[in-house]
């Protein structure tokens, strides 16, 4: 891509490990190149690494000043997300990523063409790399602070390195997170989360045959979606409540029969679809379509400006064979719990006022043969809310009288902010005096690997960092350039103020 790096700036070993990472398949889950290249690295310095039975592995670098040393651990994720467009052939199992150099309002951004770019979190090794680099060279002195390098595995799927690390693997009194993605916002605390599945027994029956039915499908189409963390609280329409909310309405008025329930794919996001099938009695077909019609517009009034395609729809279905549904009793009961239950920010930071501190989201439902299974995800800041909106649920679901099982698929801890602690003082001290800008310190309502670090080592410090990355996870990432000098002179200067 390009054939002078030293044109992307400084510190130009950033520049080329980043080059070299891009050539290293390491898709979630197959970190073992990745892993190799950077133990090669270590070896080559003469620094000592270690590797854990989840194979995360840290290098060590010594102190030059062990009268007053001081442990800092620099971390970051080996493991990429793996997604290209339909029409790319790529094979991320060996093939190198296609980086480009493109120009965007003036601003220089590294893309991948194609594919993703795994700047999240290639820059992360790329600085860490770059300080082993030059300490090895003699171009850097921190003086007093031992380094851990430490570089988990399989991130993206379910921070298992950060959750499983061997505790004796690392030591330190503050730990610098290389995985942020705004150059002008550090992050120092997030939301712990429980995600939850609901299996409701489902006694199916026929409809009843004297009764003159037709099949009918109601849809919900066309949200925004989301992240269930970040856009909690964005005002983003939950596709699951909407149809819970018509379905509600449909029965106390009219006599309904649920064939069955269905929308949501991710346990991480705001559901953007969902659909019901039902019969209903022939002759009160158009008075039905008329009632949801008619109820539309004031569903669709409290999203205005933000769902702009929402579609709701009724039609009839042709052709439709199932004549199974769900007991009168136990839809009635159903319907009622999934109405009832709270879906969104449930409360804000006393001091943040833009920050979440409790929500929870109506993920996904799904109809099988013999149950209705949905999932609820819930996030929050402290523990004790956390358990809280939790048993506020189980109390609901008691309340409901339903016949059902609550099983816990899993759950993460939270990361309470300390807008008082040292790294905090100093990283916005400190970015004032270098760039003569405020720097916002910030917690954020999703789960990181920091709340995994903060959990293990309750005494440590931590602050996540990083250059400016735009739509990660996706083939339009792409990585600031001229941030990345910036973060880096940042970074350095912390390291040389922390003792």
């Amino acid at each position: 891509m390009m054939e002078d790096l030293k044109e992307l700036g400084k510190p130009l070993e950033f520049w080329e490990y980043f080059f070299e990472i891009s050539k290293i398949p390491r898709c979630s889950g197959n970190e073992d190149q990745m892993r190799i290249f950077i133990q090669k690295e270590a070896d080559k310095m003469g620094f000592q690494t270690s590797i854990d039975r989840v194979n995360n592995i840290v290098i060590k670098i010594p102190s030059k000043v062990k009268s007053k040393e001081l442990g800092v651990i620099l971390q970051s994720h080996m493991d990429m997300v793996c997604e290209k467009n339909d029409d790319v052939k790529h094979d991320f199992s060996k093939d190198p990523l296609d980086l480009n150099l493109i120009e965007i309002n003036n601003e220089k951004w590294i893309t991948a063409n194609g594919t993703t770019l795994g700047a999240d979190n290639a820059v992360g090794m790329a600085y860490q790399l770059a300080i082993m680099k030059k300490i090895n060279k003699g171009e850097l002195d921190l003086g007093p602070i031992s380094l851990d390098l430490l570089f988990t595995v399989d991130e993206e799927r379910g921070l298992t390195g950060a959750s499983q690390i061997d505790k004796n693997m690392i030591s330190g009194s503050y730990m610098i997170n290389l995985d942020s993605e705004e150059e002008n916002r550090f992050t120092i605390g997030a939301a712990g989360g429980r995600v939850f599945e609901v299996i409701v027994k489902d006694g199916r029956q026929s409809v009843d045959n004297e009764k003159k039915v037709i099949p009918m499908k109601l849809s919900v189409i066309g949200l925004v979606g989301g992240h269930s963390g970040g856009d909690i609280n964005k005002g983003r329409a939950n596709a699951l409540k909407i149809i819970s909310q018509i379905l509600w309405k449909l029965k106390k008025k009219y006599d309904i029969y649920i064939n069955s329930l269905n929308g949501g794919n991710l346990d991480n996001a705001i559901p953007r679809e969902a659909e019901a099938i039902f019969f209903i009695e022939e002759n009160e077909l158009s008075e039905i379509i008329n009632f949801i019609n008619n109820n539309s517009p004031h569903i669709k009034m409290l999203y205005n400006g933000i769902e702009s395609n929402m579609e709701i729809t009724i039609q009839k279905l042709e052709n439709f064979n199932e004549s199974s549904i769900i007991s009168k009793e136990l839809q009635n009961k159903l319907i009622d719990l999934l109405f009832s239950m709270p879906n969104g920010p449930i409360s804000i930071h006393p001091i943040t006022k833009e920050l979440v501190h409790t929500s929870t989201n109506f993920a996904s439902i799904r109809t099988e043969k013999n149950s209705i299974n949905f999932v609820i995800s819930q996030r929050s800041l402290t523990q004790y809310d956390l358990d809280e909106i939790y048993d506020k649920f189980l109390t609901l679901f008691e309340i409901s009288g339903l016949d059902l099982n609550v099983n816990i698929k899993y759950e993460y801890p939270s990361w309470p902010p300390n807008f008082n602690s040292k790294i905090s003082k100093l990283s916005k001290k400190i970015y004032k005096e270098l760039f003569n800008n405020e720097v916002i310190i910030q917690a954020i309502h999703a789960g990181l690997e920091c709340a995994y670090f903060n959990y293990h080592y309750s005494n440590m410090e931590i602050i996540s960092i990083g250059p400016d990355i735009i739509d990660v996870h996706s083939p339009d990432e792409r990585l600031k350039i001229n941030s990345v000098e910036k973060i880096w002179n940042f970074l350095i200067a912390l390291l040389k103020k922390l003792v």
